[in-house]
């Protein structure tokens, strides 16, 4: 069992990572401006506080003036509360702006993964799909809730330290700033280095959670081939790259923070040696060394905090980049913009129609004509192209030549709702929400009455088992319908199918997994849930499908025959032999 590798996206910037964000962050401009303001006011009485200190020293202190150190040192005490009550203030808007960001972003993510087509969903592991939802969209949270703008501001601070220090002494900031060339290349090789690192953390903890569900889902058939005891080692090696993945990511983390550490270190010694030997010989005051050292924490302590918060921002940014293939993906069934309205009647022809999965021909060329009303069924080998005709019908995907029209009218020229709200379809697969049997059967539709329900229930004998249900139809169901029957959750989509009334019924399957008993029922019900439609059946149990006014038989991507039941034993082609296996002895009494 392998778990596909996945593959790195292209590498954005921050900058363009904030332009993904953007039209989630301009709905709350209120938040971002009262955040910046009140982090802004906090930055500015943050870089007041060491002129203070100079002058606390060098006016007061030095010439022996208490009563005006006690004046300064007040004004000192209002800096450090306002400095506190607005960094409070905005730190709480940030984290108030993450929460409503997030939540948008999420909802844009589930509506968009709606709107991709089947083909886009069938070759995307669900675990990815999960990944991106839930663990990427809170590395995004985390960044923002530790204080996104805090980290804006943090350049602010930067800035104006830099502007206060060549106020304070223009020599003495060029002196002790002699490592900022080597601090920025600093920043900008582990940006690169780390943005990738945490990219390939996240691909190895997307391996691990497609791996799970794959497990989880699949775990009868573990227990049933007994491959525990593999699948754990397999979990382990994936596990282990993970872990070894996450290791080189806060290796390089740490190296960061303690190179930019040793800078600070080596910019403080600096002030102390030429700005003392400045002090000796008069060219600045006393005052100024300490005010130079609170600066030098000023300006190194963004750049601290920057590589404290690299494992948030780089895993938030390769989060970024990852959410951003599912919002900007365009993999989506096309509309046109003036679609046609009529009302749908049930007439249906494929006129050459042809179609492939990659690169492997599915149909070739098919043509048929079905009318309103009228039961067909299609049969032929696994593979042969029997349930695509019904998913292209439905537009899970599009034709590549030919055309399908229903009533005349290309199926492409209708909106896809307009097409779907006269479709049906009952699959093998039978899926079940977790809700009440109510909500399972209306799908969310508040036009459908509870007699609407109870009718259609009784007409497939199904309205027994659910008035055996501990609540009727209020009766919740659990993850997948679990605690029914298979042939319970069959009738149960049988009814919903009947209570949306479609005019094109396509039955895949439908019967192929449940008793002969039930099947009876079902068979009962189905066969009154066709009247004055026009049906599709696709079958292996051939009996199922003897009374249909016409069968198609599919053979690698062909329509090989067509005609009734009698019709094609008589031909003793493909459709003979398919019914000879399954009914030998009777086959010479139906020729």
């Amino acid at each position: 069992m392998m778990i596909p590798e996945i593959n790195n996206q292209p590498e954005k910037t921050q900058i363009n990572i904030l332009k993904s964000l953007y039209p989630f962050l301009k709905k709350h401009k209120r938040l971002i401006l009262l955040a910046s303001f009140c982090l802004l006011f906090s930055t500015i009485l943050t870089s007041i506080q060491p002129l203070l200190l100079r002058s606390a020293i060098d006016n007061y202190i030095v010439p022996s003036d208490y009563p005006g150190l006690v004046r300064l040192s007040l004004i000192f005490l209002l800096l450090i509360a306002g400095s506190f009550l607005f960094n409070y203030a905005g730190t709480i808007t940030s984290f108030l702006l993450a929460q409503r960001t997030i939540i948008d972003l999420r909802f844009a993510m589930f509506k968009k993964l709606l709107t991709l087509s089947v083909a886009f969903m069938g070759k995307t592991p669900l675990g990815v799909l999960i990944t991106r939802t839930t663990n990427d969209t809170e590395n995004l949270n985390e960044l923002m809730s530790s204080g996104a703008l805090q980290l804006i501001n943090n350049i602010i601070l930067l800035i104006s330290t830099v502007v206060f220090l060549l106020f304070l002494n223009a020599k003495l900031t060029v002196v002790v700033l002699f490592l900022l060339p080597v601090v920025i290349a600093l920043i900008i090789y582990f940006s690169k280095t780390l943005r990738q690192a945490y990219l390939i953390s996240r691909n190895n903890l997307t391996r691990i959670n497609i791996y799970m569900q794959e497990n989880l889902s699949g775990i009868s058939l573990i227990k049933v081939f007994s491959r525990k005891e593999l699948n754990t080692k397999f979990f382990k090696q994936i596990a282990s790259d993970y872990k070894q993945s996450m290791y080189n990511a806060l290796r390089k983390d740490i190296m960061f923070r303690q190179l930019i550490n040793f800078s600070s270190y080596i910019s403080q010694i600096a002030v102390i040696l030429y700005g003392g030997y400045m002090v000796m010989t008069g060219e600045t005051t006393i005052g100024t060394i300490p005010a130079f050292l609170a600066y030098l924490t000023h300006f190194y302590n963004p750049l601290r905090d920057l590589g404290e918060r690299f494992n948030i921002i780089q895993n938030a940014a390769a989060s970024m980049t990852k959410i951003a293939t599912i919002l900007d993906n365009d993999d989506t069934v096309p509309e046109i913009d003036q679609p046609v309205k009529t009302e749908i009647q049930g007439n249906i022809s494929f006129e050459k129609v042809c179609f492939r999965y990659d690169t492997q021909w599915v149909l070739k060329e098919v043509s048929f004509d079905i009318q309103k009303g009228e039961k067909i069924a299609i049969v032929g080998p696994t593979g042969a192209g029997k349930s695509t005709i019904m998913n292209l019908l439905l537009r899970f995907y599009d034709f590549e030549k030919g055309c399908i029209k229903i009533d005349g009218v290309d199926i492409r020229d209708y909106e896809l709702k307009h097409l779907r709200s006269n479709m049906a379809i009952v699959l093998q697969d039978v899926f079940i929400f977790k809700d009440t049997i109510r909500n399972n059967i209306t799908m969310g539709n508040k036009d459908i009455s509870d007699e609407a329900i109870i009718k259609a229930a009784k007409h497939l004998n199904a309205w027994d088992f659910i008035l055996n249900q501990p609540r009727g139809l209020d009766s919740e169901l659990t993850v997948e319908g679990t605690n029914l029957s298979h042939g319970q959750k069959q009738l149960l989509t049988f009814v919903r199918t009947l209570v949306h009334n479609p005019k094109i019924l396509l039955l895949d399957e439908a019967t192929s997994s449940v008793d002969t008993q039930t099947e009876k029922l079902i068979q009962q019900g189905i066969e009154k849930l066709m009247h004055g439609r026009t049906s599709i059946v696709i079958a292996h149990r051939l009996s199922t499908i003897i009374n249909s006014d016409r069968i198609f038989v599919i053979e690698k991507g062909v329509l090989a025959e067509t005609g009734s039941h009698h019709e094609l034993l008589k031909k003793r082609g493909l459709y003979y032999q398919l019914y000879s296996i399954q009914f030998a002895q009777k086959i010479e009494q139906n020729i």
